[in-house]
């Protein structure tokens, strides 16, 4: 109803925002920041058992900004029952310090702090018509309660029930309808064992091989470690042990590095199923990495026979409003107590059915290699007489006898796979040797390794060389395209010539600290962040100053310069810059950031690490700016007040200038030693003013090719 003729609005109170400004994400910085919020309820979800003590509820708020439309935005509550507010149809709700969140695909929404969230509500049938105050309204308070509305909130309160259009929100029965089916919700979770033909599931499954990507699709085969009759039967011959599945020797890489893929893995039996993933659930296995070994959270999966009409196979269509694949996390790290009781449950029958095949296995080795026993055995009672005989001479004849026929008797016991098995270990601890022997030979640095010891090494200069595709235009001409960049994982030999930043003090930079960021409630916000901080963390000066209220977190990030040490004769030395981000600078040093300026314990352990890298590159450097040496790659620009560094090139530096160049080596040669590395290609967005330039797009922007540094250590 609108407001009378002559009558002041009364407006938004000023820690308020609008739910408009909300769901465009209009206000910085979202999500994760804390709000105040009112809003008319349109529908109201029960509350239902999670699986810790809380409840959880959701209410589906508008208001003057969406009032429009069919727009408006869950609220979503966890807190005991007996602490959940009571609403009706057309209630109006006023909530402070709620947080905003964006979970994978979910549109934007709201979600409560059980220590800094207070929820206040009106009764709409006793709100009174403005100017009166809506405070008669006010229904008592439930759960945590730091602050109520003041008068001007409670002014408002009132305009804003009865200048609203209320024709969105139902009627009180048919509010009350949908609350109760609210409760009656189908429970879709099912253990593969139960599933049948024509249904849909939510599951929680490990993939038991490595996924097959085919165009658009992804196909998982993956357990539960139950048994259905009508899923296809895998046998026993080549079954690998799942817990086992990640080698990490070194302890540095990600739980997403990818092994070699390899045959079936999964338990035999009647144990597994084949689900096809459509996108865009097939867009987050592929971008996450999804791996044999790990566990999903499978949502809506259509189960029915697949084409042979004998077996039961799964299918995940593709739904442009939700992802319904959850990787889930069950590394070290993860918090035992708040894991899904169904994936415990999971766990537990995936490590009771590895005790029992290894002990299935144990008893069949030792059953075939007891008949082997016994014939060497027989053979062995043979040379007793030589023994006795002559016992030195024939202890060492019988011994020879003997293993050249246990040998034999362990030949037989083995299969033709076991013996290729062993085989080509033979062959791999040999290659494994010579590489060492060689690697000692040409002068490698082996206090640094990496990733993928078997993959080829790739030449600086050949990771440099532009790329092309070859395709035909519409007349079909064909025609050679430069492309800007690949993604694409190398394994090379280099050298690093130079680093950025110049100081090593610089290599850490501060952050706000994110927790608030995360999807699940955090108490420790002391909800202080009133927006006023700027929009980047490299804005924060480096002593961990700035506005925002927000704790400060230090990072990893720096740049290396690396060199081809083995040019081709008559061609210039390739150089590319790498940059090396948080979690791969504590993968290559094994230390966590700190502000390196107030810690110099840290800074000390950092320096060591890279002199092992660089050698005596860092003394290099001083040695330059003791010379007064025009500085290249550290300038310092004051705007507003923040030191800002300027970024390293991101091109490499095989064009740069050979005079100046040679002038960098003249005062002092680099001693460091070449060593094995991974590194990235891959693509930023970087602005371009020269249209003929702007190939990414809309937006007056091109394609600038980078590369990055990941799974290398010192050791």
């Amino acid at each position: 109803m609108p407001s009378s003729p002559g009558r002041t609005k009364p407006q938004l109170p000023p820690s308020f925002i609008v739910i408009r400004d909300i769901l465009d994400e209009s206000i910085p910085p979202y999500p994760g920041k804390l709000i105040d919020v009112i809003g008319v309820v349109k529908d109201h979800r029960l509350p239902v058992p999670t699986n810790g003590t809380d409840f959880k509820a959701a209410l589906t708020l508008y208001d003057l900004t969406t009032q429009d439309g069919d727009n408006g935005i869950v609220f979503n509550i966890f807190r005991p029952e007996a602490e959940m507010p009571q609403v009706s149809a057309g209630d109006v709700v006023m909530i402070f310090q709620v947080k905003v969140q964006r979970f994978r695909s979910d549109p934007i929404s709201l979600i409560s702090s059980r220590y800094t969230t207070c929820i206040s509500v009106y009764s709409a049938p006793k709100i009174p018509k403005p100017p009166a105050s809506a405070e008669v309204a006010l229904l008592p308070h439930r759960g945590h309660f730091s602050r109520g509305p003041n008068s001007k909130e409670n002014e408002y309160a009132s305009y804003f029930y009865h200048e609203i259009d209320k024709d969105f929100v139902p009627d009180p029965a048919e509010f009350q309808k949908r609350a109760a089916t609210s409760l009656n919700i189908k429970q879709k979770f099912s253990l593969l064992k139960d599933v049948r033909e024509g249904n849909f599931y939510d599951l929680i499954v490990q993939i038991c091989r490595e996924p097959f990507v085919f165009m658009d699709r992804v196909t998982l085969y993956v357990s539960d470690y139950t048994e259905n009759d009508q899923f296809f039967h895998y046998t026993w011959e080549g079954v690998k042990d799942l817990a086992n599945f990640r080698a990490d020797p070194y302890g540095y890489t990600g739980k997403r590095v990818k092994e070699k893929k390899s045959d079936w893995v999964g338990p035999y039996g009647k144990n597994a199923i084949q689900i096809t993933c459509w996108e865009p659930h097939a867009n987050l296995l592929k971008s996450e990495g999804a791996r044999a070994g790990e566990w999903l959270f499978l949502r809506n999966v259509q189960i029915k026979f697949g084409r042979d009409g004998t077996n039961l196979e799964g299918f995940l269509r593709g739904d442009h409003n939700k992802i319904n694949v959850d990787i889930l996390d069950t590394t070290t790290d993860a918090d035992a107590e708040t894991l899904d009781p169904r994936l415990k449950e999971g766990i537990r029958r995936w490590r009771d059915y590895t005790k029992q095949k290894k002990s299935q296995i144990k008893q069949i080795t030792k059953g075939r290699s007891g008949l082997g026993a016994g014939k060497a055995g027989r053979a062995g009672r043979t040379g007793g007489a030589s023994r006795e005989r002559d016992t030195e001479s024939g202890s060492t004849a019988g011994g020879k006898r003997k293993a050249s026929e246990l040998s034999e008797g362990s030949e037989k016991t083995l299969g033709t796979k076991e013996k290729r098995k062993l085989k080509r270990e033979a062959l791999q601890k040999k290659e494994d040797e010579l590489r060492k022997e060689r690697d000692r030979i040409l002068g490698f640095n082996d206090q640094i390794t990496c990733e993928s010891h078997t993959a080829e090494v790739t030449p600086l200069s050949s990771i440099l060389e532009p790329l092309t595709h070859n395709t035909t235009d519409l007349d079909g001409t064909p025609i050679e395209i430069t492309l800007p960049f690949t993604c694409a994982k190398y394994r090379t030999m280099v050298r690093v010539v130079d680093f950025f930043p110049d100081d090593l003090e610089d290599f850490a930079v501060p952050r706000k600290h994110a927790a608030w960021e995360l999807v699940s409630d955090n108490g420790s916000n002391n909800g202080s962040d009133d927006g006023s901080g700027s929009g980047s963390d490299s804005d924060e000066s480096m002593n961990g100053g700035g506005g925002g209220g927000g704790r400060l977190t230090w990072e990893w990030r720096f740049a290396l310069l690396l060199e081809d040490p083995t040019p081709k004769p008559g061609r210039q030395q390739a150089r590319v810059w790498v940059v090396v981000d948080n979690p791969e600078a504590q993968c290559l040093t094994q230390l966590d950031a700190a502000n390196l300026r107030e810690d110099p314990h840290t800074l000390d352990a950092f320096r060591e690490k890279m002199f092992t890298l660089w050698g005596n590159l860092e003394e290099i450097k001083a040695a330059r700016r003791e010379k007064a040496e025009k500085k290249r790659m550290l300038v310092h620009t004051r705007v507003d007040g923040i030191m800002r560094l300027e970024k390293p090139p991101l091109e490499s530096s095989d064009n740069e200038d050979d005079d100046e160049r040679e002038g960098r080596g003249r005062d002092q040669e680099i001693s460091n030693k070449p060593f094995k590395c991974c590194i990235k290609q891959f693509g930023i967005q970087v602005r371009e003013k020269d249209e003929e330039r702007m190939n990414a797009g809309r937006g007056g922007k091109r394609w600038e090719r980078c590369f990055g540094l990941f799974g290398t250590k010192i050791c």
